[in-house]
């Protein structure tokens, strides 16, 4: 069974090497976990990640999620 994160895993990444602190695929699910939510725009979305890192550790079985800061949200999302 293919899961979002196999298929999120699989779009490429069209940052810069310098720029890719944090998988693309990790970004795209938090801001579709986001979403979902009802978290909208960068500052948002930046929000729902920080106040639910620990959840989200628990769930994606991470041991530890550096939050992306609103302005890697916005990067991403403006490309």
């Amino acid at each position: 069974m293919i899961t979002l994160i196999d298929e999120l895993k699989q779009v490429p990444d069209f940052r810069q090497p310098h720029s890719r602190y944090h998988s693309l695929w990790i970004l795209l699910l938090l801001m579709v976990m986001g979403i979902w939510a009802g978290y909208q725009g960068s500052r948002s979305l930046h929000t729902f990640a920080e106040e639910d890192r620990h959840t989200l550790c628990e769930l994606l079985e991470l041991e530890k999620l550096k939050v992306p800061s609103h302005s890697t949200f916005w990067r991403v999302n403006g490309a």
